[in-house]
This record gives structure tokens, sequence and C-alpha cells, in this order.
């Protein structure tokens, strides 16, 4: 199995803004990473110059107008493309995505500075669904996490999440993308046959991949068993679709009074936070176990069609995008295609036009192939 990761350079710019004269980004945990202010000297930023300019020539006056805005929270739509951020922060939110700026490592986005307004990129997405070790939770544990509070460690670590929810519009759009998410891309049905149109199209070429970083029974178990605290791909979101629904209606909290989730990000770093409701308090930022590399006991049958057992042949043909989602997917092998557009009627999903563009991981695991192809119907976007 092979991996085609489209880069973030110039000719991906063109195609999904149609220029690339604009400053492009990519903060690696360096200073300004976390987008805080600090002054109006942009040459303060040392994290912050952008890829494709000489930092001897570059002042980074645009990107320090950028961090002025989101401190002062105001009007921040006329130099940030807010709702493309909005739906990227959804799909993050709702996948604990984790090995990211909001789990504190303040890295794997792009900033392109598109004319005057600022673009979010993704990028590296290999880790989510809680596959970031870093972040310290279980798989039960993560299937809770806040979602008005979605980072590791205390709101006030993350200067630009903390400026969208001092916002009660850019919330309630939020909360609408969320509902999105639930409703349609991953509702059980759509995700269950997603998850094995993918198996059945690679699970030949996993059993003979000479490179292989597991063992086939391990690919299966991880799409299909749970085990203890350790959930299959469509475990993990089953609960974790549950566990948004019944925060968003208000029925279990959805903040933590600032302080965030369990884990060790931004300033919190090596601080253990109580989660409002998560059980087993007592083992909060402990190693997350790893998968077993034995499970025992029956299939647990999920999906409905495998009655148990792990499916070795599937009927029929590969199946498409669900039939509740219009249009074809978009993008090269290895980008993610696909957004959420941008007026919800009846919560339905375009995937004609986007704002948020989502690009690239990397190929560790031979389950990310599923991850990417599920991925596909959820992220990535053309511009208007």
């Amino acid at each position: 199995l092979y991996l085609a990761v489209e880069q973030v350079n110039d000719s991906f710019l063109v195609d999904n803004y149609g220029d690339d004269s604009g400053e492009l980004y990519k903060p690696e945990m360096g200073v300004g990473a976390d987008l805080a202010y600090i002054s109006d000297d942009g040459l303060d930023y040392t994290g912050l110059y952008p890829k494709n300019s000489d930092e001897d020539e570059y002042d980074n006056e645009d990107i320090v107008e950028l961090i002025k805005a989101i401190d002062n929270g105001s009007d921040l739509d006329s130099i940030f493309n807010v709702d493309s951020f909005l739906k990227y922060l959804a799909v993050s939110t709702m996948s604990v995505h984790l090995d990211s700026y909001q789990g504190g490592m303040y890295h794997n986005y792009y900033l392109y500075n598109n004319d005057g307004v600022f673009e979010w990129i993704s990028w590296d997405l290999n880790m989510i669904f809680n596959g970031y070790p870093g972040g310290g939770l279980t798989d039960l544990e993560a299937t809770e996490y806040l979602i008005d509070e979605p980072v590791a460690g205390s709101m006030s670590n993350y200067p630009l999440i903390e400026a969208i929810f001092d916002n009660e519009e850019y919330v309630e759009q939020y909360h609408e993308y969320l509902e999105i998410l639930s409703e349609g891309y991953l509702e059980e049905d759509n995700l269950n046959e997603k998850v094995l149109s993918v198996y059945k199209m690679i699970k030949d070429y996993v059993k003979t991949d000479p490179s292989a970083f597991y063992t086939y029974d391990e690919f299966e178990t991880a799409l299909f068993q749970d085990e203890d605290s350790n959930l299959s791909l469509l475990g993990f979101v089953e609960k974790r679709v549950d566990n948004v629904a019944s925060q968003l209606s208000g029925d279990i909290p959805s903040t933590n009074n600032g302080e965030g989730n369990s884990g060790s990000g931004g300033g919190g770093k090596g601080q253990k936070i109580q989660r409002i409701g998560m059980e087993d308090a007592d083992n909060i930022g402990e190693e997350m176990p790893g998968r077993p590399d034995q499970v025992d006991g029956e299939m647990q049958g999920r999906p409905e069609q495998i009655d148990g057992e792990i499916p070795e042949q599937i009927d029929g043909e590969m199946q498409g995008r669900p039939d509740q989602v219009d249009g074809e997917m978009q993008g090269r092998p290895g980008q993610m295609g696909a957004g959420m557009q941008d007026q919800v009627e009846n919560k339905e999903v375009s995937t004609t036009s986007s704002d948020n563009v989502t690009s690239g991981t990397n190929s560790v695991v031979l389950l990310v192939m599923v991850v990417l192809t599920i991925g596909a119907s959820i992220y990535l976007s053309k511009k208007h």
C-alpha cells in the first residue's frame, strides 16, 4: 500500500486559492506558534516567519495584525477566514485530533495570507480519532472530550480558540457543523458503509504488504473490535457521536470552567486537570495504553452486517459516497476532499464549494488508509 501526499506549496495555493503570491507560514511550536500577542514587532515572533519569503526582508506586519485581532477579539472576520476555521475545528474536535494546535502542540497547520485574509490549512492528520499517544487519554476518555473547551489544558493557552468561543455567533455556527458531522458523515449507517467499502478494497493488499507496521489481525481488530478502553474505529466514532449529541443538547457539560480537558497542553504541561463527568479520574494523565497484541473474546459484531465475525468477503461493488451526501469526491490521492457548505440548510452538506483546505498525512499505519478515505468525505475544499 502506498499513500500519495500533496504538499502545501505554490501549486497547491494556486489550485485552491487561485494565487500563490501571499505569505505561507508553517508554525512548528516556535515563538508565536500559539498565536498569542507578544508585541507589535513582527521580529519577536520567531516561529512565524513565512516559508516562501526571505526572513531578512520580511517584517511580519500582517501576521502581527492577525494576532492583534485575535487578542482583542474585534473584527476577526476582516483578517481571518473564520468560517473555514470553524469547519476545521468541528472536524478536529469531533475526531479528537490532539497532534495539533488545540492539543497544545501548536503545529500541524499552515496560515496563508490570501490577499489580506488569512486561511487556516490543516496538516498531518494520521493521529486523529485519539491516535496521538501524548494526549494521555484512553479511547473511552477521549470520546468525552469537551466540545466548548476543546483543548488540552486551560483555554487561556489557546488565544485563537478562546477568541472563537468569546463570540456567540461563531459558537452557534460551530455547533451547526458538529451537528452536520453527527447526523450526516458520521451517522452510523453512513460510516459503516464507507468503512466496509474501503475494507473490501484494501484488505487483500494489507495481508500481503511486506512493509506493514501491524499484522492483518491487528488491522481488523482496529476496525471492528472493542476491548476494554481500547475502541475500534467504528466503536470510537459511535460513542463520540453520542457524547457530542449529549453535550450539544445540554444533557452533559460541554465546558470545565475554562480549564479545558485532561492532558498536558500549553502552559498546563504536566498538570492533571480533572475532566467534568469523566470516570476513573485517578488515572488521568497516565500513559495511554496501546492496543493489546492479542484480543481475547468474540467479535462484538459492529457493524450490524458483520454478525459477530470480521468479514472475509463483502459482496457487491464498492459503495460511493452515502446517498445523503451529494457530489463526487474531489481532490487527488492523499488530498482530502469536500467541505461543508457555507449556508447550512436543513443540515445538508454540499461538496461543491467550501473554504477549508486540508492536506496531507504521514504514511505510517495501514489503518490510516481507511481514515483518509473516510476523511475525504469530510475534509478539504476548493475556494469559492
